[in-house]
């Protein structure tokens, strides 16, 4: 048999070598489904992709109903315009006109139904219903994303007052009372999921002032992701 040359044996030790390496090879051990805390890395990445955000008429429903006098007319223009400025400004999102698209009637309509789910501090998406119209929505609009507000604070007239004070004690009764339910949440249009939800509690005098309610805004919507630039996703 002929010997072979230094370079020769280099040529088929290299073949070997990548051959070997280029082989199928399969592990015995099963594959790990992905674990929560990946899903929520996956979902805080997707919200950050979307640019286009169409802002529901945030709700300001005080209960009971009838105490609602007891608030200046302007609490939810204050949360509509520092919310605008807010995600277009700080965020660097840009926030779509629905005009004929959506009538605003509609739009609020939406917004009280989703507020109200959103401020039962939901572990998963909203209810099909829910999620069904958030599409219709983003579709009817243009929007890959929506942002809903909701403030729901609990009101009590004076002889309720001093009777929850005598049964349930001073901590209690400023936690049940005086606390109002503050909450922000973001959906993805293209399937109506509930992407992130921020709540905050403000109390029934901060929401008279214009700016604890700006303040407010700008503290829930302090954790949602920045949009990326465009460019960047392309």
């Amino acid at each position: 048999m002929a010997r072979l040359t230094g370079r020769a044996v280099a040529i088929l030790s290299a073949a070997i070598v990548a051959t070997a390496c280029t082989s199928g090879w399969r592990s015995d051990q099963p594959v790990a489904a992905p674990d929560e805390a990946s899903r929520r890395v996956a979902v805080v990445r997707y919200e950050g992709t979307l640019r286009r955000l169409l802002l529901l008429p945030p709700v300001f429903e005080p209960r009971p109903m009838k105490c609602r006098s007891g608030f200046p007319d302007d609490v939810e223009h204050w949360m509509e315009t520092s919310a605008a400025a807010f995600l277009v400004d700080w965020k660097g999102y840009e926030l779509v006109n629905p005009n004929d698209a959506l009538p605003r009637e509609e739009a609020a309509a939406l917004a009280q139904q989703l507020g109200r789910w959103q401020a039962t501090e939901p572990k998963g998406d909203p209810p099909d219903v829910f999620a069904a119209q958030l599409r219709q929505a983003a579709k009817r609009t243009g929007a890959d994303g929506i942002v809903v507000l909701f403030a729901g604070p609990k009101c009590a007239e004076v002889a309720e007052v001093v009777l929850m004070f005598m049964i349930v004690g001073m901590p209690q009764f400023y936690h049940d009372l005086l606390e109002a339910n503050f909450s922000a949440g973001f959906y993805a249009g293209r399937d109506g999921r509930l992407l992130r939800r921020a709540a905050i509690n403000l109390s029934v005098d901060q929401l008279r002032s214009e700016e604890r309610v700006e303040k407010g805004v700008e503290t829930l919507l302090a954790s949602f992701e920045n949009a990326v630039p465009e460019v960047m996703t392309k």
